[in-house]
């Protein structure tokens, strides 16, 4: 199992709900990932 710790950075922060987002009828937490400086694209994808 791969943790998101184990591959980025993860921040908990409180704010105001701006978007919404739902699979099937479900709400469903979405993130981003940013890859570093020098980092390939499809290497971030591939890993991600």
């Amino acid at each position: 199992m791969i943790r998101l710790r184990d591959i980025g950075e993860v921040r908990d922060a409180a704010s105001e709900q701006t978007s919404l987002a739902r699979m099937n009828g479900r709400e469903v937490v979405v993130f981003n990932f940013h890859r570093a400086k020098g980092a390939s694209d499809i290497t971030v994808y591939d890993d991600a």
